[in-house]
């Protein structure tokens, strides 16, 4: 999605996962897939919100990501509701 560079842009959503991953990620990455804002998540078995404010310094095309890392193991995430509010937009 196209974000305005100086907006605020607030990010969220409900996520749970396995009770052994150690190592999740969720925000906003740039147009060449690196993050630019994030937050780090572990063991939740229990859905909880996670969230991240983001205020582009360029405006372009972003991209919001969930993801874990499940070195030599099974493991799980589930995320729902995911919401971005900000700018122009609000988007579910």
């Amino acid at each position: 999605m196209k974000l305005r560079a100086g907006s605020t842009y607030t990010l969220t959503a409900r996520v749970r996962t396995s009770g052994n991953l150690t190592d999740g990620y969720f925000g906003f990455r740039n147009s060449q897939q690196q993050p630019v804002a994030q937050t780090q998540f572990g063991a939740m078995t229990k859905y909880r919100e996670l969230k991240v404010v983001f205020r582009p310094q360029e405006t372009g095309n972003y991209y919001v990501f969930t993801g874990l890392w499940a070195l030599n193991q099974d493991t799980w995430a589930q995320v729902d509701e995911v919401r971005m509010t900000g700018g122009s937009c609000a988007d579910t």
